[in-house]
Parts: structure tokens; C-alpha cells; sequence
């Protein structure tokens, strides 16, 4: 990453209103509204101590890069990750997964069937676990999508993939 590009990350409850708006409206630009919460319900998640956000700006003060993680006391899970599509194969991506990487915890991501975003983790250190779930629906317009589960370095073990599915539905899903 070159030197005109900040990496900024933070726990989320620690940004301003408008930054934290900001960045909303980049996530609903984004991403497919049945995958993502209704805008207040985004809010209170990032308003927890445990919501981080990482984000990269370019020479201009310009969101070109985001992720929204979270934090809980034995798991790290990356919710969203998104590069610009003009700053994509920058190695920017691989820049925003910097700081939740570092940790003795497991970290974990779902990824939908989509070949160029498992492959991209996969370079990352992912691995790609055997077990394949349907998250709990967090809006009244999702589909049932069948997700792989990814984490860092190792495959989790029975054990952690349950406690993991226990984690988010119980404390993802609660906004």
C-alpha cells in the first residue's frame, strides 16, 4: 500500500455519527440488501464494544476499502470486507485483514459459493472448513444462502465451528 493510503482501524463505537453513516451507506452500496441488516439495527451492532471497523483512505480523505469485524472474547468473525473496484488487485483487501489477523484467536468468515472471493482468503492463510451453514435470517427479505466457513491458519475443530454458530446467533444476530 502506498504512502498516500491511510489504514485506520478502530472499534467502531469510537467513530463519529457521520463517519459511522459513512460508512453504512458504503455497506447498502454495496453489498445485497437481504445480507445485511435494516440501518438501525446496523447501528446498534456498531455501537458494541466488540464491532471493529477497518478502513483505508485514499490521498483524498476517500473510503476506497472497508471491514466490519467483530471482536468477542474468544473468536474474531469478519462480516464485511470490500475494496473499491478501482483499487482492487492492489493488495488492499490483504491490507484491511491486517490487524484482525493478529491474534492468538481463531478468525473466521462466511463466504457465499463465489470462487474469486474464496481464492482470495485462501492466499490470505484461510482455510476452508467442511461445514457448510445457513446463517440465521437478519431481515425479513433474506433467502436462505448456504455459506463455507473459512478461518485463519487452521481449520476449526468440531468444538469451535459449534461454539462459533453459537457466538453469532446468540450475539451477531441481536440487533
Amino acid at each position: 500500500m502506498d504512502k498516500s493510503k491511510r489504514l485506520i482501524s478502530k472499534r467502531a463505537n469510537q467513530l463519529m455519527d457521520k463517519d459511522i453513516n459513512h460508512l453504512i451507506d458504503l455497506l447498502l452500496k454495496f453489498f445485497y440488501g437481504e445480507q445485511l441488516r435494516k440501518r438501525d439495527s446496523q447501528i446498534k451492532a456498531m455501537k458494541s464494544e466488540e464491532y471493529m471497523v477497518t478502513y483505508i483512505l485514499d490521498s483524498e480523505g476517500i473510503v476506497i476499502g472497508f471491514m466490519f469485524w467483530w471482536d468477542f472474547s474468544w473468536i474474531r468473525f469478519i462480516e464485511y470486507l470490500f475494496v473499491d473496484e478501482h483499487y482492487q488487485r492492489q493488495g488492499l483487501g490483504s491490507k484491511l485483514l491486517t490487524n484482525c489477523l493478529f491474534t492468538t484467536k481463531p478468525v473466521v468468515v462466511e463466504v457465499e459459493s463465489n470462487t474469486e472471493t474464496q481464492d482470495f482468503y485462501i492466499k490470505n492463510g484461510f482455510h476452508e472448513n467442511s461445514y457448510i451453514y445457513s446463517p440465521i435470517k437478519i431481515n425479513e427479505y433474506e433467502q436462505t444462502i448456504h455459506y463455507s466457513v473459512f478461518s485463519y491458519k487452521k481449520k476449526l475443530t468440531k468444538d469451535q465451528y459449534k461454539d462459533f454458530i453459537e457466538t453469532i446467533n446468540e450475539e451477531k444476530y441481536q440487533f
